[in-house]
């Protein structure tokens, strides 16, 4: 005889609503955009009533500023983070460029929806920039954190100014995936990733 299942408690009903609720929010951005994303199509498609997003969002545009945070999170800790070893230096930035370019490949609703909120909180979403800046600010220190020991060690050269070079670094993956997203057969990302690799040593090995 089957045992009766146990009864989820009010707290694990809400969390597993939220969770469907952000992947299919993550899911509507990426294939539509944050402004053809509705309360109700996100109820169909999380699998929720329709009216519990707007009970528990209370807007659109706190829905949204919750996405992107937790896009943001969920991409330090499935990109980010996995590239850092502890020794540092270049080889974490090479790391992090072949994580961050497998996913451009890959195409993953995270990483469409990310970068369709960051095109938007340039103008339609301007109250998601805190959210871009902060996760911005956050990566460029990580890549000066990477460095400066290096730096310190004479791994590096002692002339490059790391937050400069930081800017440099970020500026070159963004640019690359959104060549990619706008034309995947424009160019071959795995030898463009080989030149992000000899654009680091160039700059940075003495």
């Amino acid at each position: 005889m089957n045992k009766p299942q146990k009864r989820r408690t009010q707290a694990e009903r809400t969390e597993a609503s939220d969770k469907a609720m952000f992947k299919a929010a993550i899911k509507l951005i990426a294939r539509e955009g944050p402004n053809k994303m509705t309360f109700a199509k996100l109820g169909e498609e999380a699998g929720v009533s329709r009216g519990l997003p707007g009970y528990r969002f209370g807007s659109k545009s706190e829905l949204l500023k919750a996405v992107t945070e937790r896009i943001l999170d969920l991409w330090e800790e499935r990109v980010v983070r996995p590239a850092h070893a502890d020794e540092g230096g270049v080889e974490n930035l090479e790391r992090l460029a072949r994580l961050y370019v497998d996913a451009v490949v890959a195409g993953s609703d995270l990483m469409v929806a990310q970068y369709r909120l960051m095109n938007e909180s340039y103008c339609s979403y301007e109250e998601l920039q805190p959210a871009f800046e902060d996760y911005d600010q956050r990566v460029r220190q990580w890549v000066v954190n990477s460095l400066k020991p290096a730096q310190k060690a004479g791994e590096i050269k002692k002339s490059v100014d790391l937050e400069s070079f930081a800017v440099l670094y970020i500026g070159m993956l963004r640019g690359v995936a959104m060549q990619y997203f706008i034309n995947k057969s424009a160019f071959d990302i795995n030898t463009v990733y080989s030149r992000i690799e000899e654009t680091c040593e160039m700059h940075l090995i003495p």
